[in-house]
């Protein structure tokens, strides 16, 4: 249910533009987890709201309404966005706001897409020329999921993005310290050779004054000589063994390069993975494989809690066209104790397949891993192993009584700030309860008589 701002924080103090950026936005809900360190506050606005006032916003919560509490304040913006909003377009003026975000999230990404070079050969297409080091190596995989993140889930955009290694710029820094370093292997090289040459001279004239230690320095030197050797030897081995291990790093790592690109192998194994989407002969399961477990309320999920079987109803569906021809399927579940996000990744014919059965309103049972989303901090339900659907599990509540009552003071929903509930619901309930009359009482209004009579 969405509620105004202002109703939702009615003591919140704030002024100037933030105040004004809030004015039209709406809060969806409000959770907590089950330690109360971490608050989610979700909204919901038609219009942009740059990310610098959602820290500010973030902020104000903390410190007017939670200032002695150890707990953290995760606001979680979604953003309904006219259509003359593209990716082209929302990058130009929503990139800042990127790039604050994940400067807090982590620094080699912030650094990694700050150097990255941004071409989109489409309107909603993506193109990052990303520097081809250490960082990336090992981040650029996330960094695209973070984006779908932000301009799919967040903004509501298809959104298809896709990167290539290209030769990292030139660190004017990096280079004065190479030649620094370089100037400092000088010096010791210099100051080691004019040592050597001092030494030498001082064994050329005790060899002069002591003849009868001849041989005893020559056996000295005799030794040092294989052991330099060796040293040296040895030395070369560590480097051509570091190297070999480097090789062979490269060749059973996760990454290979093919025509220039670089492409994560295990992506592209996972990816097929979910081409046998139904691995049951159960009509009843719709994705993957039998459900084998007890059920877990989602009320009693803490944290992380590796792999469960929940049931619920599903409240809200959204499905994005993401690279690689992949589609993110996402659905909010509730078990009436909890709620939590469930995300999919399919090709098109197994949405299609999976749309047919999957809808809101919609009674399922599935397996899955818990896991917190490292970047926005929800409990979130993914690597889903099999969905079932099942009977609506929820207990009606009944009327045994022999003698019925009649309810004489009943406020619908045009009661403001007192009734929630449509009319016709509270009419067709009090019915299938076999009660003969109803009486709806509204504050001195009649705007729910003409429901009240049709129902």
């Amino acid at each position: 249910m969405l509620r105004a701002f202002s109703e939702v924080f009615p003591v919140l103090d704030l002024s100037g533009e933030l105040e004004r950026l809030l004015e039209f936005v709406q809060v969806s809900r409000v959770t907590r987890n089950h330690e109360y360190t971490l608050v989610h506050v979700y909204l919901e606005s038609e219009k942009l709201i740059q990310k610098h006032f959602i820290f500010e916003l973030e902020d104000c919560i903390k410190s007017q309404l939670f200032e002695n509490d150890p707990l953290e304040i995760k606001i979680i913006e979604k953003f309904h966005l006219s259509r003359q909003y593209t990716p082209r377009k929302l990058m130009s003026v929503y990139e800042d706001s990127i790039l604050l975000e994940l400067r807090r999230y982590n620094t080699l990404l912030y650094n990694l897409f700050r150097e990255s070079q941004k071409e989109f050969t489409e309107e909603d297409r993506l193109e990052l020329g990303v520097p081809d080091n250490v960082i990336a190596e090992g981040k650029e995989q996330e960094l695209l999921e973070i984006l779908e993140k932000i301009f799919c889930e967040r903004c509501g955009l298809n959104f298809h993005v896709s990167a290539h290694r290209v030769e990292p710029k030139e660190n004017r820094r990096k280079k004065l310290l190479e030649h620094e370093f370089e100037q400092e292997v000088a010096a010791i090289t210099e100051s080691y050779a004019a040592s050597k040459e001092k030494e030498k001279a001082g064994d050329e004239d005790g060899e002069e004054k002591t003849g009868e230690n001849e041989p005893a320095s020559s056996a000295r030197t005799d030794r040092a000589e294989p052991d330099e050797a060796g040293k040296k030897s040895a030395d070369k081995g560590k480097i051509v063994d570091l190297k070999q291990k480097t090789d062979t790093r490269k060749s059973r790592g996760r990454w290979q390069k093919t025509d220039g690109m670089y492409a994560k192998r295990a992506f592209y194994q996972s990816a097929g993975r979910t081409e046998a989407m139904r691995k049951s002969s159960d009509p009843d399961v719709i994705y993957g494989r039998d459900i084998v477990g007890e059920v877990t309320a989602l009320g009693e999920i803490e944290g992380e809690s590796g792999n469960v079987v929940v049931r619920g109803q599903v409240m809200t569906v959204e499905k994005r066209e993401l690279r690689n021809e992949k589609i993110l399927f996402s659905f909010s579940l509730t078990d009436f104790t909890d709620s939590i996000n469930v995300k999919l990744f399919l090709s098109q014919e197994q949405t299609e397949e999976l749309e047919k059965d999957l809808k809101e309103g919609a009674f399922l049972m599935l397996s899955g891993m818990v896991a917190i989303d490292s970047f926005d901090r929800q409990l979130t339900i993914k690597n889903v192993n099999g969905i079932r659907k099942i009977a609506d599990f929820r207990e009606k509540r009944q009327d045994t009584y022999g003698e019925k009552r009649v309810e004489l003071h009943c406020h619908t929903k045009m009661s403001d700030m007192d009734g929630v509930s449509d009319v016709a619901d509270i009419v067709k309930r009090a019915m299938a309860w076999g009660h003969k009359a109803i009486a709806i009482t509204d504050h001195g209004v009649v705007q729910a008589f003409p429901d009240a009579n049709h129902a």
